[in-house]
């Protein structure tokens, strides 16, 4: 059974109270009418009508959801043609509303599972985020768009994809693909151009960058650090179909190698090395290049915890054992994140985690 989700039930408790208002005010004047009372019930049909127009707005206004998202426009309009259009016009808002699909709501477990089933290799590829505000800053800005892409307001869409091209990210790529499929053929061509926009910004980077390591100058190790880097953002934007990873993994790797031979002792060369060899397979060189990066307090955590992985992922249990109890003397993580903690905490003090 699916679970309620807790914008439904506001939806329709803000419903159902208008509804009833506006019942009592047609209830009152149909008493009027009936007894010859309108001297009376006239006054409290108009209060409760007003009443019942007036709540409408009241969402738009106190929650959240709505404050940041087109729909509180919606409320508005539902609150003004309640008012102007007595009970014909709060039977209409309701219908309007059924029919824009405001009090329907997706399974979330259902999409969690069906997102990670198309992105389940992004996650090698994510860049560190340490601070939970950022996250939750991204989840607001991405949040109001997802809400205009369930509409089927066409030019709403159109620009929402606009506004998704100009900031790229994961999130942002995967609900333009989604849209590839709309039923609305401006929506799909706008899909499709903002798809093919973004691919050609990503190629026209990487090849500015390597033009820049082909010529003999004093930042051109620093260029073939930027070539490894801009093909790891590419490979984590969702540009790139599962087939053709494992190619522009290997053209990140093959970047940060080159940078390796000019700058020996940078140990974020070192650091990516390990994660691209870990996501190719390479689990002893992925192990060699973690080592390299314990120098560094700012990558002990996550050096330590790609060498458990990658003596767990090559069925190394005697070297992992021997990771482990090295990995023992650690006691400042020197990081905010506290999913990695945990993890450490669950490889070295598991009677802690």
């Amino acid at each position: 059974m699916k679970t309620v989700n807790r914008n439904f039930l506001e939806q329709v408790g803000f419903w159902l109270v208008a509804l009833i208002l506006e019942l009592i005010s047609f209830w009152a004047l149909i008493r009027g009418l009936a007894n010859d009372e309108m001297a009376l019930f006239f006054p409290a049909a108009a209060l409760f009508h007003l009443a019942a127009g007036g709540f409408l707005f009241v969402p738009s206004f106190v929650l959240e959801r709505f404050r940041k998202s087109s729909y509180r426009y919606e409320w508005h309009l539902y609150g003004w043609m309640s008012l102007f259009m007595p009970y014909i016009g709060m039977a209409g808002c309701v219908l309007v509303a059924l029919s824009r699909g405001n009090l329907r709501r997706e399974d979330a477990l259902q999409q969690y599972k069906e997102f990670t089933k198309r992105e389940r290799f992004r996650d090698m590829y994510l860049a560190r985020v340490d601070d939970a505000r950022e996250i939750i800053s991204k989840a607001l800005d991405i949040e109001p768009i997802r809400d205009i892409l369930r509409t089927n307001d066409v030019p709403l869409k159109t620009g929402a994809i606009q506004y998704l091209t100009s900031r790229p990210s994961p999130d942002a790529v995967w609900m333009i693909q989604q849209c590839i499929s709309d039923e609305s053929e401006e929506v799909r061509y706008f899909a499709h151009l903002a798809l093919v926009e973004l691919e050609e910004q990503y190629m026209s980077k990487i090849n500015d960058i390597q033009e820049r390591t082909q010529k003999h100058y004093a930042g051109r190790a620093e260029a073939f650090k930027m070539l490894g880097g801009i093909y790891r953002e590419y490979l984590k934007s969702g540009l790139v179909d599962e087939k053709a990873t494992p190619f522009y993994s290997e053209q990140a790797r093959k970047a940060f190698l080159s940078a390796r031979e000019l700058l020996p002792d940078d140990l974020e060369v070192s650091m990516a090395l390990g994660e691209l060899s870990a996501a190719c397979g390479d689990y002893q060189a992925a192990g060699d290049y973690y080592r390299e990066t314990l120098k560094d307090e700012r990558f002990v955590l996550e050096a330590w915890l790609g060498i458990f992985s990658a003596c767990y992922e090559k069925g190394d249990i005697k070297e992992l054992a021997v990771a482990v109890r090295e990995a023992g003397s650690v006691k400042d993580y020197h990081t905010e994140n506290s999913e990695n903690i945990q993890r450490f905490e669950f490889w070295v003090r598991p009677e802690e985690a």
